[in-house]
């Protein structure tokens, strides 16, 4: 089972991470090889690439704030440990 769970919404694929990742990056290695296997047997199940995904943007969100800190940070910010929701968009052919 893997570590996430994949929603398609308004053309772009939400990964909600199951596991914890310290970073955005992190989420991205778990769940970009999926991503690209299921780009690959598209392709060969129906002869021509109609499906692509590119990563769009992520947050974090911080399981267990210290006090006075607020659950939510800008990435560019997070210093704490946190798990990574991905947003995936779909190219559009």
């Amino acid at each position: 089972m893997p570590d996430f769970e994949l929603t398609l919404s308004d053309g772009v694929l939400h990964a909600a991470m199951h596991a914890h990742f310290g970073s955005e990056e992190e989420a991205r290695v778990a769940v970009e090889p999926f991503l690209r296997s299921w780009e690959i047997d598209v392709a060969l199940s129906l002869g021509e690439r109609l499906l692509r995904f590119h990563f769009k943007n992520g947050h974090m969100v911080d399981r267990n704030p210290p006090p006075g800190y607020p659950e939510r940070l800008p990435l560019s910010t997070q210093k704490f440990p946190c798990d990574a929701r991905c947003g995936f968009a779909l190219d559009s052919f």
